[in-house]
C-alpha cells in the first residue's frame, strides 16, 4: 500500500512536475517511504511492550483506508486482548474485586 504511494509520489513528482505535482508527489514520496519503514520495522521486532505499541500502531494507519479498514479493526479488536498484551510484558491493571480486597495506603498529607 505504501509502494503505492512512493509510486504515485515519484510519478507526480517526475512526470507532472510541469502542471504543479513536485511538492506533492514530493509529500507521498515522503509519507510512503516513512510509513512503509515502520511496517517493515514491525516484521522484525521484538517481543517487548514498545513493539505492542509499534504493531498497534500499524494497524491503526489501515483505519483510514475504506479497503483495509475492516480488517483493521477486527485485527484491532484482537490486539486489545489481554492475552496479547501479557505475551508482550504488558503488566495488566487489577481486577477491581482485587483492587477492593487491597488495603487502602492513606496519602501523604491528607491526615489520614
Amino acid at each position: 500500500m505504501y509502494t503505492m504511494f512512493v509510486a504515485i509520489g515519484l510519478w507526480a513528482w517526475l512526470v507532472a512536475s510541469d502542471r504543479g505535482g513536485g511538492p506533492v508527489g514530493g509529500l507521498l514520496i515522503g509519507i510512503g517511504a516513512l510509513f512503509g519503514a515502520g511496517v517493515v520495522a514491525s516484521f522484525f521486532a521484538p517481543v517487548r511492550p514498545w513493539a505492542w505499541s509499534l504493531h498497534a500502531t500499524v494497524i491503526c494507519l489501515g483505519v483510514p483506508l475504506i479497503a483495509t479498514a475492516p480488517f483493521a479493526v477486527l485485527i484491532g479488536l484482537a490486539w486489545l486482548k489481554p492475552e496479547v498484551k501479557e505475551f508482550f510484558g504488558i503488566e495488566l491493571a487489577q481486577d477491581d474485586e482485587d483492587a477492593a480486597a487491597a488495603p487502602a495506603e492513606a496519602s501523604p498529607g491528607t491526615g489520614d
